[in-house]
């Protein structure tokens, strides 16, 4: 009798032991960038062919004979967690990127699991060596926070906007475009800014994007005008604020504090970024998901990827994986479609057009030769603070059963 207790003991505590392997190996998994990553850039985490799909582990042999099993499943499911009988993956309810349906009728209140692709409910279920013993361990993971304050209109420089190209802005849910501590001296010839039509309501902050104002609709087959042009290279409109002295007085550190959250690009660095580049290898980013990218040109010029509107695996970010560029520089090129919120510690000087569905932070001036169309977009400025940032284990959440 002690010696098939004290063996008991030995495969519960064997058991426990790969269960506990199994999630260290989740995490590890959610957590440490690919091996090919520097050569050609996959999604991070659960999700690295970019499917929205979570992905599948492989187990670890363990010496003892036990072995695990790991899944990645939905945070917000109320689906019964479980391990099966035999060895197999968990049972939950898996991340599949498509939307989570409540059966009210009513798409706009749903959640897209494709922004929990980051943060997934990670299941281990572990098994003895005779697959008597059997042991579940899970745990929720939760990602840093990317920013401090959100920003509420989608140009914020605090110096002066000069723009020879053109700068097209455009923001549907309030009537402020333009946010500048310095002058608006040009926004182009064919420079523009639109808020929404006055006689309709705000858009929903849904997956569903409003649209650029190169639209003349409202909304499929609708007849309605979306938008209005306010401000033009003859015309300043009430939508811009410049030549405001709280925020040209602001100081860099506070400004960037404010905006991000940290003290510093060090402090970024550090505890926020997933990812940390050097100027010369941005042109990795094409197709980045879901990440908080910090740049470090130490002063000097970045170049970001081109995009086209028309092919996906182009875009840095997308609405629901959006990212936060954050670019210790000057942001001097690209053609780049980016979703997300873009911050700048240096000046925009461009001599290509990047499209921006987010918002745009300079602490410099805005100017080039080129163009900057931004288009405010609250649901990816939100879901980039929210999934974006650094993954990890979320406190508290320790569960064995």
């Amino acid at each position: 009798m002690e010696q098939r207790m004290s063996a008991n003991e030995k495969r519960a505590r064997e058991t426990f032991e790969a269960a506990q392997a199994g999630l260290e190996h989740g995490l590890e998994y959610l957590t440490t960038p690919p091996a090919n990553e520097d050569n050609a850039f996959v999604c991070r985490g659960i999700d690295r062919n970019c499917d929205n799909t979570a992905d599948t582990l492989n187990p670890v042999a363990q010496a003892t004979g036990a072995s695990y099993r790991v899944s990645f499943c939905d945070p917000t499911s109320s689906a019964a967690v479980s391990c099966p009988d035999a060895i197999g993956a968990p049972n939950c309810d898996l991340l599949d990127g498509e939307f989570n349906d409540d059966g009210d009728g009513n798409t706009s209140n749903d959640i897209n699991e494709a922004v929990f692709l980051n943060i997934p409910l990670i299941v281990s279920c572990a098994w003895s060596d005779d697959q008597i013993g059997r042991q579940l361990i899970r745990q929720e993971t939760s990602t840093v926070p990317t920013l401090g304050a959100k920003p509420t209109a989608p140009l914020i420089s605090k110096g002066a906007i000069n723009v020879q190209g053109s700068a097209t802005v455009t923001n549907y849910y309030t009537n402020l475009t333009i946010w500048s501590g310095g002058a608006l001296i040009n926004i182009g010839n064919s420079g523009k800014t639109f808020v929404r039509y006055p006689t309709l309501p705000p858009p929903e902050i849904v997956p569903t994007p409003p649209g650029s104002a190169t639209q003349s609709t409202c909304g499929s087959g609708g007849s309605e005008q979306c938008y209005v042009e306010v401000t033009n290279k003859d015309i300043i409109g009430p939508d811009i604020i410049m030549s405001d002295p709280t925020l040209a007085n602001l100081s860099d550190a506070r400004m960037f504090e404010n905006y991000l959250g940290v003290e510093n690009v060090d402090a970024y660095r550090s505890t926020v970024a997933s990812k940390v580049l050097a100027p010369d290898a941005t042109a990795g980013l094409s197709g980045i998901r879901g990440q908080a990218v910090l740049i470090d040109a130490n002063g000097g010029n970045v170049s970001l990827p081109n995009g086209n509107i028309n092919t996906v695996s182009s875009y840095l970010g997308t609405r629901d994986r959006p990212v936060v560029i954050v670019i210790d520089g000057n942001w001097t090129e690209g053609n780049s479609i980016v979703f997300g919120v873009v911050y700048v510690t240096g000046n925009i000087d461009l001599s290509g057009s990047p499209e921006v569905y987010g918002a745009v932070i300079v602490e410099g001036s805005v100017q080039g030769t080129g163009g900057l169309n931004v288009l405010y977009d609250p649901y990816a400025v939100s879901n980039a603070n929210s999934f974006s940032g650094k993954p990890g284990l979320r406190s508290g959440t320790w569960r064995d059963w």
